[in-house]
């Protein structure tokens, strides 16, 4: 279990779970239907697509000789199988949206398209990386639009959809953006001793510690203002539900990740570090609550 949850993180499919099932709770909540198979297809691919040439980008400029994470080592190891099924996927991708995806969400696809390479160049080969917005807020606000995108032109025709959309689109982004901050936090140290910029490697902490504390008070901030947009109406009822539960469950990964430093023999924290990857840990607090929910939303 522990290998193959090794595996599903390196290939970022764990990435495209969370895409596709919160895709799946914004349409049933703003369109009262399931997205279509293309719509799905087309996220689950372009979501795989970016996060695989981001991690080969960061494996060309690795250093061999220094700490780095398993998922840099996978891409560094299987570059040219990788790089062959990426040129590949990308054709069908464009099939897909240009056969299967209405013109109006093409449109707004083509926002987001710009929005991730505006997100590469700046990560990849800015030459003053500590002047951008943070990489883990980028991700988040694309990560939001991307799982909504198919959405919106139906909130667009009706006002009274906008505003909960907005709340909605808003929480998703800092879930998500909060999922990069725990898995950029677990890996300082590799990041650092590669060159990689985060937003924790700023917060000057060598063990993550300050950083996981600023995670576990934000999560858990968020946790109950999800349920508040509930309790005003500016939120869907399942989808902030879902959000809460979401950031309920990622506070109490962190918590038990970065409170293990008073108490080693914390035996959650020993799971987590020697048996999972902290990417896997955090994208099943964002796939496993949609998830145990689908059989009640279809």
């Amino acid at each position: 279990m522990a290998k193959l949850a090794r595996i599903i993180n390196a290939v970022s499919l764990d990435a495209v779970a969370v895409a596709i099932l919160w895709q799946f709770v914004f349409c049933i909540n703003f369109t009262q239907r399931a997205p279509t198979i293309a719509q799905s297809v087309s996220l689950g691919l372009t979501v795989w697509l970016v996060y695989c040439a981001d991690r080969l980008l960061d494996a060309a400029r690795m250093d061999v000789q220094g700490p780095a994470t398993y998922r840099h080592q996978f891409h560094l190891r299987h570059r040219r199988g990788l790089t062959i099924t990426w040129m590949i996927l990308l054709m069908v991708d464009a099939m897909v949206v240009c056969f299967g995806i209405d013109g109006s969400i093409q449109v707004l696809g083509i926002g987001l398209a710009a929005g991730v390479l505006v997100y590469g160049a700046g990560v990849h080969f800015a030459e003053t990386p500590l002047h951008r917005i943070p990489k883990e807020v980028q991700v988040g606000f694309l990560f939001a639009g991307g799982v909504s995108v198919v959405t919106w032109p139906g909130v667009f025709a009706e006002p009274s959809k906008q505003i909960p959309m907005l709340v909605t689109v808003g929480l998703a982004w800092v879930l998500f953006a909060c999922n990069c901050i725990f898995v950029a936090a677990c890996e300082l140290e590799s990041d650092r001793a590669q060159g990689f910029d985060s937003l924790p490697g700023r917060w000057i902490n060598q063990d993550g510690s300050f950083a996981g504390g600023i995670l576990i008070a934000l999560t858990a901030s968020f946790a109950a203002a999800s349920w508040v947009a509930v309790w005003l109406g500016c939120a869907p009822w399942v989808a902030g539900c879902l959000l809460s539960i979401s950031f309920a469950f990622l506070s109490i990964v962190s918590f038990a990740r970065f409170t293990s430093k008073l108490n080693r023999r914390i035996s959650i924290q020993r799971y987590l570090d020697r048996r999972l990857t902290a990417g896997f840990v955090a994208d099943s607090a964002l796939f496993l609550p949609p998830l145990l929910c689908m059989p009640w939303l279809i």
